[in-house]
């Protein structure tokens, strides 16, 4: 069945940004804060990694750290604990964490605002095509908005 054209389909990269930002605060959780100013449950394009990004914050909240044990104690979900498994053998030795982090914040921002770009062009078609003009203008004013913080 065809794709509504507002979809995109998103790049590995991303998911794999997604996915190493989850390790990095799962195996340093002093910098959770910095991401959780930045970051929401829904700025994950892969839905799954953002249920497991919010149960990691449900569990900080409470516990002041996390544990792999702990999330997968909290889940049902088979293939979520391989996947947390996983992230948690990542090893971070080496790395400088704080540039790190806030350079997969700065990607996930931006491909979370290319998502929006692309939806909110699918919607101006429609609008377009049924003659809205008072939509069409709001879409292009958000749209410009938008494209020109591209540059930030």
């Amino acid at each position: 069945r065809p794709r509504p054209a507002t979809e995109i389909k998103p790049p590995k990269k991303i998911i794999d940004i997604e996915r190493e930002l989850l390790s990095l605060i799962m195996n340093h959780p002093d910098h959770i804060d910095t991401v959780r100013e930045k970051i929401v449950k829904e700025d994950f394009q892969e839905r799954s990694l953002g249920e497991i990004y919010s149960l990691i914050l449900t569990i900080y909240n409470v516990q002041g750290t996390v544990s792999e044990g702990i999330l997968i104690d909290m889940l049902e979900d088979k293939e979520a604990e391989a996947e947390i498994s996983s992230l948690v053998q990542i090893d971070w030795h080496g790395q400088n964490i704080p540039l790190t982090v806030k350079d997969y914040i700065r990607k996930i921002l931006y491909f979370k605002r290319e998502r929006i770009i692309d939806r909110l062009k699918g919607e101006l078609k429609i609008a377009e095509e049924k003659g809205d003009l008072e939509k069409s203008k709001q879409l292009t004013a958000e749209l410009t908005g938008l494209i020109s913080r591209r540059q930030e």
